[in-house]
């Protein structure tokens, strides 16, 4: 169309003729506000009802695709039938006008405003219609289904019909060729309930203390006053819960929080003072319950925590519904324990926990209280125990015990070789906590006060006017410092004070350790044969400053070889000064040796403390004897002559005797003047002892060269006079 001047005048229009043609209903659909399509069961993304489902109050898109070979502006209306079992769910569209209008009671047509586009007619690919002749199209009618609607639990099926200006109309429904979405009806929704319970973890209604002193779990701990805590939820349609699903209302909501008035007690021996109901803000006490409105099914609201000490119970429901509304929350948290369903409770502390006075107490690793010192003997393993008083909540890991060694404490001037091996920090130990009658036992077993076996350890010379201060760090469920030492604020280290020394927590750091000598060693049998076990009494002294049990390693040396370890083996305990014999038996022989002795060292220092070569201790291993009769027998022979031979021996003395008495006086000056000379070649020898065995006497007259302990070690190894002169001989 050409305009041309004014009035009608040299105006041009283009009239265009066609046959008449029927428009057509190519498909009918549905989508969410998000875009994604409900889908029929037939579909392969279809998962269960809730994907063909429209919830109540939010908004939803009917999209129709259609033609007309006319165009466009050839349709007169386009009417959508919700469901083809009632008439109160139609819907028109008059694309001349771009209106859309429908005299349901159920059905809220979506305006165009500022988060919808409205009612239109587009071309195929979204954009505008300009030409009047495009002639596929599709209507885009944006509705929200009002909540309380009845008779609607079972699958609707949609009627689509388009009508052109010639009187040609077209009606599609479920089962012809055009393909039609249809859908199920859901108004129902509650508060999503759900926990982890197997971890004990929250996942919705979650509470969270956002403002330090922060609280780790608000469920089972305590806040501090005035704190902010995080509520946070989300309410859902019922039908997609039950399946796992979750599907939040899009509708502006409202939340009504009460807090509920706080009585006075004494339970527990705590003082809890009365406090005025409210809503979210604990700092008021005004009795009016506190409104919050939110968006999009999901809320976060924060909460501000009372200023006393006491335990609130906090109530909270939806208000201010659509008529129709349907609200299951009660229902589902009447058979429920979740935390913050409908309701939950938030504790409030005030109070400071503190170690109790006269309870702290270290004890060394036999058990001993530590009084005034910690010494180099015990530092590795130390247990220390005490009392907190707190008639909350403690939690297991929040509360340690702290230590650090220093020069000066009361200028907190750190020891220079604990710096170098640790850093300026101090070091710490997690503490146990048992609730007992006003508050916690609280332990740590072992505390190693110089950890790493790694890290080098003070010398004697290191430690000179060394102390080591304890004292307890951590917080209470509510964030509140537990009282028990450490840095204060004039820039000095506190113990956990007391006026009796072992219940205060500073010590001075001496060098104290037990050390051990060997004061004698008894071995049996002396001369042990093959088979035979040696057994070691071994006379150990604590010669150290510390009472200790000393750890010795017997090793045993042949003629001169490589050490062999025997056995390690740990005494009682020793006191200073102390002694005591341990026994130590060792495995048989099983081959005859010479020159063997033992070594004995302490295991912890490697300290020689005997040496049997040095000591004299040595000895040889013979080779068994035999135990058959015909031993015996020679045994009891060689005996008896021995007996016949003193006999004899006896008389002949007695009668020599009796001559000499009278014939003493006639031989006595002879006696004294009678002299021997010596024959030429004559030569004096050496006899053998006389208390040795005849093998013995002969081997030492034929090898001169051996001396008798020499020929007995041979003797003991198996060898004989003949075997040795055939050595000999073939040398």
């Amino acid at each position: 169309i050409d305009g041309g001047s004014f009035g009608i005048f040299e105006d041009e229009v283009t009239y265009a003729s066609m046959p008449s043609r029927s428009p057509e209903i190519l498909k009918f659909n549905i989508e969410n506000s998000a875009g994604r399509p409900l889908l029929n069961s037939n579909h392969p993304s279809y998962e269960g009802d809730w994907n063909q489902t429209m919830y109540a109050g939010n908004e939803y898109h009917l999209i129709v695709e259609a033609e007309d070979r006319n165009g466009w502006r050839d349709i007169d209306y386009i009417q959508v039938d919700l469901t083809n079992d009632r008439d109160d769910l139609t819907l028109y569209y008059f694309p001349r006008n771009e209106t859309a209008w429908t005299d349901s009671p159920h059905i809220t047509i979506v305006p165009e405003g500022e988060n919808s586009d409205g009612p239109q007619l587009l071309r195929m690919d979204g954009d505008y219609l300009v030409n009047p002749f495009t002639d596929e199209f599709y209507l885009d009618l944006p509705i929200r289904i009002n909540w309380g609607i009845v008779g609607l639990q079972s699958l609707a099926s949609p009627v689509i019909s388009i009508a052109d200006l010639d009187g040609n109309d077209k009606r599609k429904i479920v089962g012809s060729t055009t393909e039609i979405t249809q859908w199920y009806y859901s108004d129902g929704i509650r508060l999503d309930i759900r926990t982890d319970e197997a971890n004990d973890l929250m996942i919705t209604p979650f509470f969270s203390d956002i403002s330090p002193p922060i609280t780790a779990d608000v469920r089972e701990g305590y806040v501090y006053p005035g704190n902010t805590i995080a509520f946070e939820g989300q309410y859902a349609y019922i039908d997609g819960i039950l399946d796992s699903v979750y599907i939040l209302p899009e509708m502006e909501l409202t939340l009504e929080i009460t807090r509920l008035e706080a009585q006075p007690s004494t339970v527990g021996g705590v003082q809890y003072f009365a406090y005025g109901a409210g809503g979210a803000d604990g700092t008021k006490q005004d009795g009016q319950p506190t409104y919050h409105t939110f968006k999009g099914g999901a809320f976060n609201i924060n909460i501000t925590a009372p200023t006393s000490t006491n335990e609130y119970t906090y109530q909270f429901k939806l208000v201010n519904l659509p008529e129709g509304a349907l609200i299951t929350t009660e229902a589902a948290c009447a058979t429920s324990t979740s935390y913050g369903c409908g309701d939950f409770v938030i504790k409030v502390d005030a109070n400071a926990p503190a170690v109790r006075a006269n309870t702290w107490t270290a004890r060394d690793e036999a058990g001993t209280v530590l009084e005034e010192s910690v010494s180099t003997s015990n530092f590795r393993c130390i247990d220390v125990t005490m009392q907190i008083d707190e008639k909350e909540a403690l939690f297991q890991g929040d509360v340690s015990v702290a230590w650090k060694f220093y020069i000066d404490p009361t200028n907190d001037v750190t020891w220079p070789f604990y710096g170098q091996i640790h850093g300026i920090d101090p070091l710490s130990a997690p503490l146990s906590l048992t609730p007992v009658a006003g508050g916690y036992a609280a332990s740590a077993d072992c505390v190693d006060l110089w950890p790493s076996v790694d890290q080098e350890l003070p010398t004697q010379e290191q430690i000179n006017n060394i102390e080591v201060v304890f004292w307890v760090v951590g917080a209470d469920s509510a964030g509140s410092a537990v009282l028990g030492g450490g840095p204060t604020g004039d820039g000095s280290i506190a113990p956990i004070y007391s006026g009796e020394a072992r219940y205060n927590s500073m010590y001075n750091f001496i060098f104290e350790e037990a050390s051990y000598s060997v004061k004698e060693i008894d071995l049996l049998p002396r001369s042990p044969e093959v088979g035979d076990s040696m057994t070691l009494t071994i006379e150990v002294v604590n010669t150290g400053s510390k009472a200790g049990e000393a750890t010795l390693r017997i090793q045993s040396v042949v003629d001169g070889g490589i050490p062999v370890t025997e056995q390690t083996i740990t005494s009682s305990l020793i006191p200073i000064d102390g002694e005591v014999d341990v026994e130590v038996v060792l495995e048989s022989f099983v081959t005859p040796t010479t020159g063997m002795y033992y070594l004995v060292f302490d295991d912890v220092t490697g300290e020689l403390l005997y040496n049997g070569s040095s000591s004299g201790d040595s000895f040889n291993v013979k080779i068994a004897s035999d135990n058959d009769d015909s031993g015996t027998l020679m045994l009891i022979i060689v005996i008896l002559i021995g007996l016949i031979l003193v006999l004899v021996l006896v008389g002949f003395v007695v009668v020599r005797r009796s001559n000499n008495d009278v014939d003493e006086y006639l031989y006595e000056d002879e006696a004294e003047e009678k002299a021997y000379a010596t024959l030429p070649g004559q030569q004096e020898t050496s006899a053998p002892p006389a208390n040795v065995s005849p093998q013995m006497a002969e081997a030492m007259q034929k090898f001169p060269q051996w001396s008798q302990a020499e020929i007995q070690g041979y003797f003991d190894q198996g060898w004989d006079v003949a075997s040795l002169q055939d050595w000999l001989d073939n040398q």
